[in-house]
């Protein structure tokens, strides 16, 4: 549905401010007794505004576009084998849904909310609906979803009054909260270990997703150092620290290289024309390119 772009900010401005410790409390009547002349009040969830104010954008969403057929929403998260029950739909993975299904979970988790008071609260807290949001915002932002990629992560933070909370997302720079540099920092000058430079390496959580219509980028460095040479890939399967084999000088004679970071840019932005760039021939393979210069120690 071409229109999606201009349909989901409404509900993705949200976003910055699903952060919170809680959205609601439960409020149990404990003044009073039952008997007649001093009734007991039922417990009810008492919701932070937020989820009020998200609430109703999800019915104004449905109420101007009624293309989306949201009411049919057990239909559509069918098609996507969704059950339309908290367990089947937290665990769905949203990563390649379209527009209309994701809004099919929102509408979703506003009705069952109807039945079973505080379910909002459990799709909230388990980042659920940080979840969804953030998908109909890559759509918005034309992101592009690599399915051989599983890059996502899932953080459990308890607070120092017990409480706890669940972030999920893609580790990657719009995906992870805002002060993750700061957090892998301090991570990083504590543990001071090996094997965890993935998870702290700002290189990589520091990239922005690919987009549609980017083209990939990748900056090499060779074994005997220097300065960082930018190469076009055609495809998105690559990693830092991978070895690759590349075309290099006026000749083109083949060089071994290691990618040191990866950039998405579309081609009006490119770092180098794309019409003069140099392409990422192969990876590199120890059998067949051992002789390469700069492989002598693979």
């Amino acid at each position: 549905m071409t229109e999606e772009v201009k349909r989901s900010v409404r509900l993705t401005r949200f976003l910055p401010e699903l952060d919170k410790a809680e959205y609601g409390k439960w409020v149990i009547d404990r003044e009073n007794d039952g008997p007649s002349g001093n009734p007991l009040h039922f417990p009810f969830m008492d919701y932070d505004g937020i989820v009020d104010s998200i609430w109703d954008a999800i019915y104004d969403f449905e109420k101007d576009h009624e293309d989306f057929e949201l009411m049919k929403y057990s239909e559509i998260l069918s098609k996507s084998n969704i059950e339309r029950n908290t367990q089947s739909m937290k665990e769905a993975d949203v990563s390649n849904l379209d527009g209309q299904t994701v809004m099919a979970l929102l509408m979703a988790a506003t009705r069952i909310e109807r039945f079973c008071e505080g379910a909002m609260l459990d799709f909230l807290g388990s980042g659920c609906i940080s979840k969804w949001l953030q998908r109909l915002k890559d759509i918005d932002d034309g992101v592009e979803s690599n399915p051989n990629r599983t890059d996502r992560y899932r953080i459990l933070i308890t607070t120092r009054h017990g409480g706890t909370r669940k972030v999920t997302g893609t580790f990657d720079k719009d995906g992870l909260p805002s002060d993750w540099p700061e957090f892998a920092e301090n991570l990083r000058d504590f543990l001071a270990s090996h094997g965890i430079g993935y998870l702290l390496d700002d290189r990589v959580y520091g990239k922005a997703r690919r987009r549609k219509d980017d083209l990939v980028f990748c900056n090499v460095v060779f074994h005997d150092g220097g300065g960082k040479y930018c190469y076009l890939a055609d495809d998105d399967d690559f990693d830092i620290g991978d070895a690759v084999v590349v075309p290099v000088g006026q000749d083109n004679p083949e060089a071994f290289v290691r990618i040191e970071s990866i950039e998405y840019h579309p081609a009006e932005d490119a770092p180098w024309p794309v019409d003069k760039i140099k392409h990422i021939l192969r990876r590199f393979d120890a059998d067949k390119d051992r002789n390469l210069p700069g492989s002598e120690d693979e």
